[in-house]
């Protein structure tokens, strides 16, 4: 990002990615007063008959 600081005349910094509480976030980003969260379903495989199904709790 050399070419992105000195166009901008300043140093870039990335966010940490790890945030894991709202605590860290507001420390990180004092100035924010509102967050909104999307959450994204993701495709779950489930079994097609009830015996895969009973196989996989009994394990």
């Amino acid at each position: 990002m050399p070419v992105l600081e000195m166009t901008l005349g300043r140093e870039c910094v990335l966010p940490a990615r790890q945030i894991r509480s709202a605590e860290e976030f507001f420390r990180a980003f004092p100035g924010v007063k509102d967050v909104f969260i999307d959450g994204t379903e993701r495709p779950v495989q489930k079994p097609k008959n009830l015996s895969q199904k009973e196989l996989s709790v009994n394990k």
